[in-house]
């Protein structure tokens, strides 16, 4: 009798250590979730630095590559009949007659 008398005096009490209890237990698996996450987030973040910095330095060489470019536009003509002569000797191929069309500016793409 004693102990139902001294259950029902703490009744209160224990229910709020049970509630205390599970609520520590729902915090601490929020707690390693969030933990996880950021640590996902981290990662992401210097994959993303380190695509940038790939991309500044390929932005760097694109323009380099738009100083050489200038010099590799105008083609000369007696080079590329030589080439494909060359190729259609390679393929036992004839060439009869070659007519050029005239000459045309390429697009340059910056």
């Amino acid at each position: 009798m004693e102990l139902f008398a001294s259950i029902n005096k703490y009744k209160n009490l224990i229910l709020n250590i049970l509630f205390l209890i599970l609520a520590l237990l729902i915090a601490n698996n929020i707690y390693k979730k969030q933990v996880r996450e950021i640590g996902k987030i981290r990662s992401q973040k210097e994959n993303e630095i380190k695509k940038a910095e790939v991309l500044k330095e390929i932005v760097g060489l694109d323009k380099k590559l738009g100083a050489y470019r200038s010099l590799f536009t105008i083609r000369d003509s007696s080079e590329v009949v030589a080439n494909i002569n060359a190729l259609a000797g390679e393929y036992d191929i004839n060439i009869n007659s070659i007519r050029p069309e005239p000459e045309q500016r390429m697009a340059r793409f910056i």
